[in-house]
């Protein structure tokens, strides 16, 4: 870095900066001086902050949230009107994996005053609207753009975000969400429908750069500022080949090399098939050779990863203990967040996969090497960047090897690495139709002027179709979606309003609709075989090409027609309507056949546990479907509809939902109930041990491994000041400073919050414990030895207290006290 950048700290709050620069924020770097020097932590102006990947524009978005939030929540210790409880901040980024690491950042240096929450899909699961709307709610939401969409569209978290004052919005890695139509109309409904708010929250845009990076200033009406700096480009190594085995033999030879330096790598690979094959081939002697010099204790922790991995049916586990694994989208979620974790711990050497790499993963490694040159420049770029790490403020420039056939020469990979052109793509009338359906939901399109306005936004970045014809489709669509009234005012009727609330598009709907149809002219009462076709049908709706519209393979519809009672397959069999509901057909006896040996089970790249995973997702939408076409009375008043629609309800949640889909989600998402003695949150990394060997089901290790990493991020800082708060006047300082701009408790409240929202206790129950907690720190200090000590007891005290509760089982307390050495008097505590 140049300069004294102690200097540009001044930019943010004068009490946030102090505290900061105790935590180890000693200044700004390069991007995020810029970004102070724009006006961005002073101003009121909206920003579009554009700089190469890894050069700490993400951080430049989290303190831009923590100094509005701060100086919100100053301005109400003062006695200002903002009621600073009530303020919220919110990030999207489309990556799991950042969006988790984003939140661990924010907990860390900010958990005495923020609460950040991470919503990563379905945003209106029971859990969620509690964990949301609770007692303790949180005042950060870090989300993907569908989360978003998903929460604003929920009646209940959209009622709850409106009783907010939303203070700033992060938009961040937007040029990988441009990337993608589905996410970026996502954005596009999120960013309208905040710009419309009356707090007028801010919006800072974090971009990588690319070509016509200026678009982003007219779509979120911002302030442009772009990174000029030169940085390093990765050291880029060009292999040319000429024949798939001479690909493979070199693409060994450069893994090995990077095993043997003691090197980690993404290695990407064009194909699925191609990953496993060459991990068959050749994942033995990587491990061999990558496990040489592995540390143990992650040598064993990997171990207990592969037995949990290999239980969930994930190919090639062993070789994780070797620190070699694969990531694609075929993953289920579970599997996908252990091999996250495990990459993002740095266990792992090797993590081979497909484009899920570059926009899927956000972890640093000393090399990239591209088995192909990929799908276009971004995400060539985005994967280079994956080389590139960023150290006490300076960028460091990894090593990046590119097979390739069609480039030869490297200057136009490093032009790529610097100035990737983002490709033009296409968005069908389905997509826009989706975008209307939210936009006329949410009131930000209300004529149509505002519907020419979203129009020359879209052209901005992609090819389409005509917008007028789209709306004229939902307006003529059977139910219509749309309809424009006195005035040609533009709102959703009932069965649009149903599409609107359940995040699902009209053509979602409309393919409920047609099957529901298709039963009420059979003669047959529905069955739970019905059902799922019908749930099928309307989840492909969207995804379905014209390479689908086929007939039935003949032994396949033999075995459905003979296997299955259904009463569907009278009036689709062999009629018109067979090309269109194949897919559905297939999916739906790809799930059945599960309790059917020696059924014909239909060719899909598609897993049966992935395809359990989408519908059960979906569910949910799929009985308010059910209940929304009931409800409304789409299909007529008639008997016959009313009576086919209850009994369609019944199979679909008596049978689907409990046999077919497994348990339900308050079962699968519970901690409550479990045997947890073997949890200390004195000691954090033998309890992870401790959930990765237990009993509990993977989705319940998960929750309890991420409360046990939230709970140290958000306390660690905290506990460290504590203890130097005693020697050093500026540490004390800063100390008094958190009490007096957080709410009391504070440290309490997070575990609390962090404990209620992961179900291990009911919400509510244990308000009065972290107060007990608060008021006796002073007590505990007086009687201890060193305030690191009295930190860690107290906060032993409470956690044990806690899991003690919720467990029946004082065996944590009681280990956690007995590890303290030291003079520690708790005698009237407890």
């Amino acid at each position: 870095m140049k300069g004294d950048v102690l200097e540009y700290m001044h930019h943010l709050d004068e009490t946030l900066a102090t505290i900061l620069k105790t935590f180890g924020i000693r200044g700004l770097n390069e991007v995020q001086r810029m970004a102070a020097e724009s006006g961005l932590y002073e101003g009121t102006d909206n920003h579009v902050l554009v700089s190469m990947s890894r050069t700490g524009k993400s951080f430049a978005g989290i303190l831009f949230i923590a100094n509005e939030m701060f100086k919100r929540a100053r301005a109400a210790s003062e006695g200002a009107a903002e009621a600073g409880d009530e303020c919220l901040a919110l990030l999207v980024t489309p990556f799991h994996a950042s969006a988790r690491e984003t939140s661990s950042v924010l907990s860390r240096y900010f958990g005495w005053f923020l609460r950040p929450c991470v919503l990563l899909t379905d945003a209106r699961s029971p859990s969620t609207v509690i964990r949301l709307t609770g007692e303790v709610s949180p005042n950060v939401i870090v989300a993907t753009p569908e989360a978003m969409r998903d929460l604003l569209r929920s009646p209940v978290l959209r009622e709850w975000l409106e009783g907010r004052q939303v203070v700033c919005a992060v938009y961040d890695d937007v040029h990988s969400i441009m990337h993608d139509p589905y996410r970026s109309v996502a954005l596009l409904e999120v960013s309208s429908y905040l710009a419309k708010l009356p707090s007028h929250p801010r919006v800072l845009v974090l971009s990588a750069q690319f070509d016509g990076s200026d678009r982003l200033s007219k779509v979120f009406d911002a302030k442009m500022t772009v990174d000029k700096t030169d940085y390093d480009t990765p050291d880029i190594n060009l292999v040319n080949y000429s024949s798939t085995q001479e690909k493979e033999k070199g693409l060994f030879k450069v893994v090995t090399d990077i095993a043997e330096e003691g090197g980690t790598a993404l290695v990407y690979m064009q194909s699925i098939d191609g990953i496993h094959e060459f991990l068959e081939k050749n994942g033995s002697a990587l491990a061999a050779s990558a496990a040489g010099e592995m540390d143990s204790m992650i040598r064993s922790r990997l171990q207990r990863i592969a037995r949990v991995l290999g239980e969930l049916g994930y190919e090639h586990s062993d070789l994780l203990a070797g620190g070699v694994a694969y990531y694609h989208g075929l993953l289920d979620e579970t599997q996908r967040w252990f091999v996250e974790w495990a990459l993002r711990r740095k266990y792992l050497r090797f993590l081979f996969g497909t484009e899920s790499l570059g926009f899927g993963v956000n972890t640093p490694v000393s090399d990239v090497v591209m088995g192909a040159t990929g799908i276009d420049e971004v995400f060539r770029q985005s994967m280079m960047a994956r080389a590139v790490t960023l150290r006490r403020g300076k960028v460091n420039a990894g090593r990046c090897t590119v097979f390739a056939k069609s480039i030869t020469d490297v200057s136009d990979l490093r032009r790529v690495y610097t100035s990737p052109r983002l490709p033009v793509r296409f968005i069908n009338n389905a997509t826009v139709s989706a975008v209307f359906i939210g936009l006329i939901g949410l009131g930000v399109i209300r004529t149509d002027k505002d519907r020419r306005s979203v129009s020359k936004v879209l052209e901005l970045f992609y090819k389409k179709g005509s917008t007028e014809k789209a709306l004229d489709a939902l307006m003529k669509s059977d139910p219509p979606l749309v309809a424009k009234n006195a005035g040609d005012a533009l709102s959703l009727t009932v069965a649009g309003n149903v599409a609107f609330e359940l995040d699902i598009s009209g053509s979602q709907l409309l393919a409920a609709v047609e099957g529901v149809r298709l039963l009420l002219s059979c003669a047959k009462h529905p069955t739970a075989t019905d059902a799922l076709m019908i749930m099928s049908y309307s989840l492909l709706a969207d995804t379905q090409r014209s390479s689908d519209l086929k007939e039935l393979d003949s032994a396949l519809q033999a075995h459905f027609v003979t296997e299955y009672d259904s009463a569907l397959k009278d009036v689709v069999i062999d009629t018109d309507h067979e090309l269109s509901w194949h897919k559905a057909i297939e999916y739906s006896v790809l799930v059945l056949s599960c309790t059917h040996d020696g059924s014909p089970v239909p060719t899909t790249r598609k897993t049966t546990e992935r395809l359990v995973y989408e519908l059960r997702r979906f569910y949910p939408r799929f009985v308010g479907i059910l209940e929304g076409i009931d409800a409304s009375g789409m299909l007529g008043p008639s008997k016959k509809s009313q009576t086919m629609m209850q009994t369609l309800l019944k199979v679909t949640e008596e049978e689907i939902g409990l046999n077919t889909l497994s348990v339900s989600e308050s079962k699968r998402e519970r901690l409550s109930g479990w045997n947890l003695d073997f949890v200390d949150f004195a000691d954090i990394e033998r309890s992870i041990d401790g959930a990765l060997d237990s009993d509990l089901s993977a989705a319940h290790k998960i929750q309890l491994i991420e409360l046990l990493e939230n709970v140290h991020t958000t306390t660690s800082a905290l506990v460290d000041l504590m203890s130097r708060s005693q020697n050093d006047p500026e540490s004390h300082r800063v100390l008094e400073l958190i009490c007096e701009h957080s709410k009391e408790g504070q440290l309490g409240e997070n575990l609390t919050k962090a404990l209620e929202e992961e179900g291990l206790v009911r919400p509510g129950t244990i308000g009065q414990l972290w107060k007990r907690f608060s008021t006796s720190v002073e007590q505990v200090k007086k009687r201890t030895d060193t305030p690191s000590k009295a930190a860690g007891i107290l906060f032993s005290l409470f956690s044990g207290n806690i899991v003690g509760a919720a467990t029946s089982s004082y065996e944590v307390l009681r280990v956690a006290l007995s590890k303290s050495k030291g003079k520690v008097d708790t005698s009237g505590v407890v």
